[in-house]
């Protein structure tokens, strides 16, 4: 029963996190909305009426009882294979670091060509992923700690390490606005501790 709940809870916060009401849902169901708020209520909606608003919401089931389960603690690092499943899909790790860069939904959304359905899906991976938490009227909350890392050696650091960083040194950086600045500088042993203590808090 426990489970059973937190089901019916995570897909009433998709609900409101797609700006959606009772009374969509009702005419959905072809229900009354008194009916739709008493099954939430009583965590009584059956797998034919939750199938059918996973449907108008353009998700999987399994996607609602996998956000059901998701952990609370703020993440600092993904697991190994949870990186792997960034790589695995160049869309998901794009949209991974834009939601980390506060890119709100209406950003992405007018920069990339990405559907409205195509995004609600990856966000809700990243959902998945403890990453973000979809809220209300489109908003995304970042669930990282301020500390969060990438792996280290781990999956996607050994991606940037050995494509991304070669192909941007390799630029020519002469086009318009184009800019590459390098400078030196050195610090005694006591300064760089006192460096790395911060970066990493």
């Amino acid at each position: 029963m426990k489970q059973t709940k937190a089901i019916h809870l995570s897909l009433k916060r998709l609900l409101r996190a797609r700006g959606h009401t009772y009374a969509g849902a009702a005419a959905v169901l072809g229900l009354s909305e008194a009916s739709v708020k008493r099954l939430f209520s009583r965590a009584e909606l059956s797998l034919e009426r939750l199938e059918q608003l996973c449907d108008w919401l353009g998700v999987d089931i399994a996607d609602v009882v996998a956000m059901s389960s998701e952990a609370e603690a703020r993440v600092t690092e993904l697991a190994p294979e949870q990186e792997r499943e960034l790589l695995a899909n160049p869309a998901l790790l794009l949209t991974a670091f834009l939601t980390l860069n506060r890119w709100s939904e209406a950003d992405i959304l007018a920069t990339f060509n990405f559907t409205k359905p195509e995004l609600t899906r990856l966000l809700i991976r990243l959902e998945r992923l403890g990453l973000i938490e979809l809220l209300p009227f489109d908003r995304i909350k970042l669930r990282v700690a301020r500390n969060f890392t990438w792996r280290r050696d781990g999956p996607i650091q050994r991606y940037f390490a050995t494509q991304v960083l070669p192909e941007f040194l390799d630029t020519r950086f002469d086009q318009p606005g184009d800019q590459l600045h390098l400078s030196a500088a050195c610090c005694r042993d006591h300064r760089h501790c006192a460096c790395t203590r911060r970066w990493k808090d």
